[in-house]
């Protein structure tokens, strides 16, 4: 009989032991649990590398993307995203485990993944044991727009710092804009659908335990800012971070968009006007 638990055991993958270990114990070790918010081309990505190099923390980047592209082991036990999510949140004996989402309904929120409102996907956090909330904005539309763009011409997403790349022209869409899994129908409802999702979750965050953070603001000068704020937030600690990643875009906005002047003639007179300013 003892044979044959040991034989299940082994059959069984490690995290799913590790995870069955740990499920009832993790309120002894962890101190925090934290979701950070953010829509790409944000930063996100650098901060997570820092972050992950943390000794206290475990980063787990974004979990949904991992599941929708079929790279995580955890698939072979459920394809429910939250129940994926807390299997690993719970597998790593860590004092705070930390994760992102892409958080508008036409990227992870989206009806392929965890189809769900945004306030509803807040709900399950807090059921889950999530406590800290992190909002990373980027303010500038157009710029983030130009900078995933670039990403699927170029087929090149993130540059090391040693790393050499060529920036090319790209021609933004005017009308169909693409985001996520859809189109919008021009630039300026995706400009305006943002202003209405960080609303959402600014709004649904107030009166918990939050950080809003601007790529301009704590990324771009020197993402050391950002992770500092986050280490102070978590209170984890200072710890020395390597910047291991640079940007992939330097060029004016007039010099890296084919069709600035319609884009120009678009955005002139609206409240988005200033971000044709670099």
């Amino acid at each position: 009989m003892i044979s044959t638990i040991k034989e299940n055991l082994f059959l069984l993958p490690k995290f799913w032991i590790e995870y069955r270990l740990n499920k009832g114990k993790v309120k002894s070790f962890r101190h925090g649990n934290v979701a950070m918010f953010h829509f790409g081309r944000c930063g996100s990505t650098i901060l997570a590398n820092m972050l992950s190099q943390h000794p206290d923390i475990y980063w787990d980047g974004e979990v949904f993307e991992q599941m929708r592209v079929g790279s995580l082991i955890e698939l072979k036990i459920t394809k429910d995203p939250i129940k994926l999510l807390d299997i690993k949140l719970h597998a790593k004996k860590c004092k705070f485990y930390g994760f992102e989402t892409k958080a508008f309904k036409e990227e992870h929120l989206r009806k392929d993944l965890l189809n769900m409102r945004f306030e509803q996907y807040f709900q399950e956090l807090l059921k889950l044991g999530f406590g800290k909330f992190i909002l990373l904005k980027r303010n500038n539309y157009l710029r983030q727009m130009l900078s995933l763009y670039m990403g699927w011409k170029a087929k090149v997403w993130h540059i090391k710092q040693n790393e050499r790349f060529k920036e090319q022209k790209v021609i933004l869409d005017v009308k169909d804009t693409k985001i996520g899994n859809t189109t919008k129908p021009t630039l300026l409802h995706l400009f305006e659908d943002f202003d209405n999702y960080y609303a959402i979750i600014e709004s649904s965050v107030k009166g918990y335990d939050n950080l809003i953070l601007s790529y301009e603001d704590d990324v771009l000068p020197d993402p050391m800012i950002g992770y500092s704020k986050i280490c102070s937030f978590l209170g984890a600690g200072s710890f020395p971070a390597e910047i291991n990643l640079k940007k992939t875009n330097t060029q004016a906005l007039s010099e890296a968009i084919e069709n600035f002047d319609e884009i120009k003639e678009i955005l002139i007179g609206t409240k988005y006007e200033w971000m044709l300013t670099d």
